[in-house]
């Protein structure tokens, strides 16, 4: 599952990126954001390799489902 939350998220960067090129709009901005959220990423892959055998497959289960469950509500509220 890991995996392919991973392989989303990357599709999803690489798909803004090039919609931002193709508008004109891929700026310096984007890449200082870009490389200024390395360290997370790679903190937080490094993390979820030492924590991966130790938390309950199932329960991690339900708890991504549900935030994607919210995450995908909240962006439907119109602001």
């Amino acid at each position: 599952m890991r995996a392919t939350i991973a392989a989303c998220f990357l599709l999803g960067e690489l798909i803004s990126l090039l919609s931002l090129a193709v508008a004109g709009r891929l700026e310096m901005v984007q890449w200082l954001w870009a490389l200024a959220l390395l360290p997370p990423l790679l903190l937080g892959s490094v993390t979820s390799r030492l924590l991966h055998r130790r938390l309950d497959a199932s329960r991690l289960r339900q708890g991504v489902l549900l935030f994607a469950l919210i995450s995908g509500l909240v962006l439907m509220i119109p602001f």
